[in-house]
């Protein structure tokens, strides 16, 4: 699933920074939010934007040298409560300030006054809550923001470097009256993996049915890679199951790394659906196989 950026500012002052912003997210498989997308709408300017960020992933806020417009029931501005949202709801938050040494800031757009107190302290409370970052000029923040967003959000393509543990779910499915298990293994809530196996059998995988999160760790033994799954047990104790990567039928586990592949380099949602439509088992009880890894990558 695609994840949603919103771009949080001042706006005449940093224009052209937005502009630049909205370039550099061109690059990713984002959708982007922001005062230049909304349109008309009945509620409020400031409402719109809170909305937006409810329905976000990412917040990128750029603060420079003006408070911006101030909300006349708290008294603070729509960036800072903008910020505070998105704060509230624990989404990824970037922050970017202007080098107050040596940005370039044009004239008429540098606040003084209570606004700049205002101002003051709220990159005061930036600088506390979160390792910010400066910029100068608009090209210098896109740059910025890009080489983070590489990290977060890698390119269409380019391949994905997957730690040794990542986050886990696990979904049941029957093929041909018999009981699977599929783990799918997540970064960034985007999944790169996934892993077959006959489940409730004595060849099988045996994991009880209320477990459906928790951790792939991937083991590396002679050269070669092995993956467990790892998850809580209802008494709090962690369990380890080795070897969820092992071949059960041999044709869908290349299947299943077929998959891996494209997802691990990247590649947009659709391809990956195309090609999973198009691949047929020789052994025509795993024909519905496909379709059910295609529901559970579309949730």
């Amino acid at each position: 699933m695609k994840k949603t950026v919103f771009i949080s500012s001042t706006y005449k002052d940093l224009k052209p920074h937005r502009e630049q912003i909205w370039r550099v997210l061109q690059d990713f498989d984002v959708d982007i939010t922001g005062m230049e997308a909304f349109g008309a709408r009945r509620s409020t300017p400031l409402q719109t934007c809170l909305d937006e960020i409810d329905s976000s992933d990412i917040y990128i806020g750029i603060i420079s040298m003006c408070y911006g417009s101030i909300d006349d029931i708290t008294g603070k501005s729509f960036t800072q409560l903008e910020y505070e949202k998105a704060r509230e709801k624990g989404i990824e938050i970037l922050i970017y300030l202007i080098d107050e040494n040596n940005g370039e800031v044009k004239t008429g757009f540098i606040d003084f006054g209570d606004n700049y107190l205002r101002l003051h302290n709220l990159k005061k409370i930036l600088k506390r809550n979160h390792t910010i970052d400066f910029f100068i000029n608009e090209i210098d923040l896109g740059q910025k923001i890009h080489k983070r967003l590489e990290k977060i959000i890698p390119i269409p393509g380019q391949s994905i470097k997957r730690p040794n543990v990542i986050d886990a779910k696990v979904y049941r499915i029957k093929l041909n009256e018999e009981n699977w298990i599929v783990f799918v293994g997540y970064l960034n809530g985007k999944p790169i993996e996934i892993f077959t196996g006959l489940a409730e059998d004595n060849e099988g995988l045996l994991i009880p049915r209320s477990v459906t999160e928790g951790k792939i760790v991937m083991v590396k033994e002679d050269g070669y890679s092995r993956f467990d799954f790892q998850y809580v047990n209802k008494r709090g104790y962690k369990t380890t199951m080795e070897g969820v990567s092992h071949i059960f039928n041999y044709q869908m586990r290349t299947f299943d790394k077929i998959v891996n592949n494209l997802l691990q380099r990247n590649v947009h949602m659709n391809i990956v659906i195309e090609t999973l439509k198009h691949m047929s088992f020789e052994d025509n009880k795993f024909s519905n196989w496909n379709e059910e890894i295609i529901k559970i990558l579309k949730e």
